[in-house]
């Protein structure tokens, strides 16, 4: 204690947004990709990382980066409907989820424990690439990672125009491929997205408080794939009916190979995940294309397995983040990683027609070639795509999506444990007058949302000294074991704030300050300047509503999430 740590300082921080599942690397800071490696099994993607940037999602290990520690931000994520619920504890967390993080934590703090710490500064200035593969994390640098994502589309171009000089594709069938292929890829995103939000908003009780997860989310998540597969089977069957096959996975593989190649350029961290695969899946259906048909296949066998590897890690790795966190997101992981390698299933034809309806290449070729190439290549038993009926055949995963998303519900509503409701009671400070908010999933929760009563309460004990054109120094006495003690300016922002002496930094002001923590009777002073005209004022935040008048205790078949009591003062200024 009272020691300053000496630099290069590293931090392992671990989180918990659900209860089970694999723990993950999110994010890393430093030459930590020196260190993952002696980690059972690791599991890290500068997706994460670089999501963290995007987002505004905030640990306790951003605070530890931005003070320049180096480090690792590692989290389970599985069954997040427990978060910040009373289920939120150690009977329900998962034994093999603890025993894995246990050994993950345990790996890596005996390499830094046995390493210079001071030699690592030489690596800090690398900053690869990072993707999981089956035999551990595969590091590349983030130049050749944009490289490789524009290779990927030159690679399916190349193909393209090797099977058009075989007749087997025209530029603009696989022009109208690429505009189906973005078609069936928003839309495949929008109907799985649209159908979790149909059904969370119709039974809007099922949900966590917290996340807004289910308890049961698995069939949600299959629902979810089989409305991307019937847009797109929609789409396989109307392109169908007017370019050829080859047209159609040639032109949606050279949409999503340009797409990614676009991410590669602008943030290779982003597209770490689908680039490798991608752009080994073009590879394949270049070289393919080029080789006689037995070759050919063991070449494309050999080029999707990369692609099955990254839709089997990042499907597993979403469904664990939960349907309402990724909804749409497994539907357009799958559509993209398909999407790229839906050439390989196109065979090497030499001089065949295999790909083609009879007497037509993407359903347009004219004169004399194409009255050659049909006398030449009809066999019996070849069936034209033009057959309408075929329209049906997205109702089937349609139908079964809604089915599943019905059942979903019904299961999830039959588990054994409780309803989460979210509760706060607001207390007037000055007057008493109480309000209690429910978020109303359950019968108890919606007698009590709305009702009012008058709490005769202890408020904290407020004075101010100073003028109210300059500074102020507010002395706050807390009542009650509280959370939190929050300052609140409207009508302007503090400015020369301090807090028990230590300035806090804000460059154009404050529109509040928090203290968190606060036992009772401990007294906190804040020194603030307030603008003219603004009015202050003060929020105790503790979590024991049932002091509040109205409490009403709920049955064991409500779960309360963080439910909090919120006594509110006006600041005499």
């Amino acid at each position: 204690p009272g020691q300053e740590l000496t630099a290069p300082v590293v931090v392992l921080n671990h989180e918990a947004r659900g209860i089970s599942g694999r723990p993950l690397v999110t994010r890393a800071s430093g030459p930590m990709h020196a260190v993952i490696g002696s980690s059972p099994s690791p599991e890290f993607e500068s997706f994460t990382d670089a999501l963290f940037g995007i987002i505004p999602n905030y640990t306790d290990f951003s605070s530890y980066r931005d003070a320049g520690w180096w480090g690792m931000d590692m989290a389970i994520i599985d069954e997040a409907w427990a978060y910040h619920s009373a289920q939120d504890d150690a009977a329900h967390l998962d034994d093999g989820t603890l025993q894995h993080y246990g050994e993950l934590t345990l790996a890596l703090t005996r390499d830094l424990g046995d390493r210079d710490l001071g030699a690592l500064q030489d690596r800090a200035d690398e900053h690869p690439v990072q993707t999981t593969a089956p035999w551990g994390v595969v590091q590349v640098p983030p130049l050749v990672m944009t490289v490789l994502g524009l290779l990927a589309p030159l690679a399916v171009l190349a193909a393209m125009l090797v099977r058009r000089r075989r007749m087997e594709v025209t530029l603009p069938g696989a022009v109208v491929g690429a505009v189906v292929g973005l078609l069936v890829l928003v839309g495949g995103v929008l109907a799985a997205f649209q159908l979790w939000s149909a059904t969370a908003a119709a039974t809007p009780e099922m949900l966590s408080q917290s996340m807004g997860e289910p308890v049961r989310a698995e069939l949600f998540l299959l629902a979810e794939m089989l409305a991307a597969a019937a847009v797109v089977t929609a789409g396989w069957v109307v392109a169908r009916l007017l370019i050829s096959r080859a047209a159609v996975l040639l032109g949606a593989a050279l949409l999503v190979t340009t797409l990614l190649a676009v991410l590669g350029v602008y943030s290779p961290t982003l597209g770490s995940s689908m680039i490798l695969p991608a752009t080994i899946a073009a590879l394949g259906t270049l070289l393919a294309a080029l080789l006689p048909p037995v070759p050919g296949l063991v070449v494309r066998v050999l080029a999707v397995l990369p692609t099955g590897w990254m839709l089997g890690t990042q499907l597993s790795a979403l469904a664990e983040f939960g349907i309402a966190s990724a909804a749409g997101g497994l539907a357009g992981t799958a559509l993209i990683g398909l999407g790229a390698a839906g050439p390989l299933l196109l065979g090497s034809f030499h001089g065949r027609s295999g790909d083609l309806p009879a007497g037509r290449a993407d359903g347009r070729l004219s004169g004399s070639a194409a009255d050659h190439r049909g006398r030449a290549h009809s066999a019996p038993g070849a069936r034209p795509a033009r057959r309408p009926h075929r329209l049906l055949l997205p109702v089937l995963p349609a139908v079964l999506a809604l089915g599943l998303a019905i059942g979903g519900t019904a299961w999830t509503l039959a588990s054994p444990e409780p309803t989460q409701e979210r509760l706060v009671a607001h207390v007037d400070g000055g007057t008493g007058e109480t309000t209690w908010e429910v978020s109303g999933s359950t019968d108890w929760g919606r007698a009590l949302d709305g009702a009012s009563a008058t709490s005769d309460l202890a408020v904290p004990a407020v004075s101010v000294q100073g003028s109210a054109e300059g500074p102020q120094e507010i002395s706050i006495e807390a009542p009650r074991d509280a959370s939190a003690l929050t300052l609140e300016a409207s009508g302007g922002l503090l400015t020369a704030v301090a807090v028990d002496g230590v300035a806090v930094e804000s460059a154009e002001g404050l529109e509040r300050v928090t203290v968190h923590g606060v036992r009772a009777g401990q007294a906190v002073r804040m020194t603030v300047t307030v603008p003219a005209g603004a009015e202050l004022m003060l929020r105790e935040t503790s979590f024991d509503p049932t002091l509040a008048t109205g409490w009403v205790a709920p049955g064991d078949d409500v779960s309360l999430v963080q439910p909090r009591m919120e006594v509110s003062i006006a600041v005499p200024r």
